[in-house]
């Protein structure tokens, strides 16, 4: 069972989803990610649904462009402590790759804990044009998009 979220946890979270603008300005001009350049910054619903129909619970997803042709979804992920290993991020990541198809950025609310974005550099980030392709006669060595 995961600990509770603490006041902090619940009034960063509460910071991003009032102006969630502010996770695209933290990843673009201080963390030097490449994001589309589109006004458009929305929220998304934060259950995602794994192959056991497991439901695992972001803090808040954002996506950029319009919900038809999204451009970009960022997942925002408060984290104070370890109780939330790095692979679950990378679940979230690749499930919300999966459901929208666009690339798709970890953060910044990891960056609260010290370390903790070192752990997640191969993790934090999943690019539509570069993961392999997946099911029979897929090849080695290829990339496609999901959908």
């Amino acid at each position: 069972m995961s600990a509770m979220p603490s006041p902090r946890h619940d009034a960063l979270v509460k910071m991003f989803e009032h102006r969630p603008e502010l996770a695209v300005e933290i990843l673009r001009d201080l963390m030097g990610v490449e994001l589309p350049d589109t006004p458009l910054v929305r929220l998304e619903n934060t259950t995602f649904n794994t192959r056991r129909s497991d439901d695992i619970h972001a803090d808040m997803v954002l996506v950029l462009g319009p919900s038809q042709d999204p451009a970009h979804a960022i997942i925002v992920e408060i984290q104070q402590d370890k109780s939330k290993a790095p692979r679950q991020l990378a679940r979230y990541a690749a499930v919300l790759w999966l459901m929208l198809g666009c690339d798709v950025t970890v953060g910044p609310g990891h960056l609260s804990r010290p370390g903790y974005g070192r752990l997640l550099r191969a993790a934090d980030r999943v690019r539509a044009d570069r993961l392999p392709a997946a099911g029979p006669g897929s090849g080695a060595g290829q990339h496609s998009s999901p959908h």
